[in-house]
């Protein structure tokens, strides 16, 4: 139990443990989950008193079984950079006292795997007006179900979808409108995960470089005489 106290000028607080004499008893714990990476904190809920050792076993071994995992004596069990493949398991707690008497409740933990896109690019080659773009967004890995999608200057972009770990993106016909950053969102319960290439498309610049020079020219020529462009796309 804790004791507030605040005001204006700041805070202060107390803590005290009531301890209810009886037989250990490990209340039921909800299934944990995790994003693969992250570390695992978890406390066994104990009651009774006095309560003698408090230990967390998986298939039987008690913990800890590798460097990663650490349990207190208060029956606090923390496993770092969790891992589906070693980590994803049932987790005992057993709570004993001096006269021999123990109780135990088991721990779910669900690790969950964040989608991986592989990395894309618009290829090696410059790519000008009029060409046809394509790029594939492809994830490796992740939790199903999976959702993907494209995304260009913010609005959603037309794709082909190709199984359910991949979309394609595909361009006809590029032109100067075309031309920016696209980007690939991944999301599972796990979370999400975005990627970015940029499209630069040539031959673009060319078309205004006249325009531009004759803006400049104009803009020092004497005054009393008018100059009068118009931009042609």
């Amino acid at each position: 139990y804790r004791c507030i106290a605040s005001s204006k000028v700041g805070s202060v607080d107390h803590a005290a443990r009531i301890n209810i004499y009886g037989l250990p008893f490990v209340r039921s714990m909800e299934k944990q989950a995790i994003v693969a990476g992250g570390t695992l904190i978890v406390h066994c809920p104990v009651a009774g008193y006095p309560i003698d050792t408090i230990v967390w076993e998986r298939d039987g071994r008690v913990l800890p079984i590798n460097r990663k995992q650490k349990v207190f004596p208060n029956g606090t069990l923390i496993i770092e950079n969790v891992e589906r493949a070693s980590d994803q398991a049932s987790y005992t707690c057993v709570a004993k006292n001096s006269q021999g008497y123990s109780a135990r409740g088991s721990l779910e933990v669900q690790v969950m795997v964040l989608p991986h896109i592989v990395p894309f690019h618009f290829g090696d080659s410059p790519i000008f007006l009029d060409q046809a773009v394509q790029v594939t967004c492809l994830v490796s890995e992740g939790d199903m179900p999976l959702e993907i999608f494209w995304n260009f200057s913010g609005n959603d972009v037309t794709i082909t979808k190709i199984g359910n770990k991949a979309k394609l993106l595909f361009i006809d016909s590029v032109t100067a409108a075309h031309s920016g950053d696209y980007s690939c969102t991944a999301k599972n319960k796990a979370g999400s995960v975005r990627y970015t290439a940029t499209l630069a498309i040539y031959g673009i610049k060319v078309r205004f470089s006249f325009f531009v020079y004759a803006i400049l020219w104009c803009n020092r020529i004497s005054r009393g005489i008018q100059c009068d462009l118009k931009k042609s796309v």
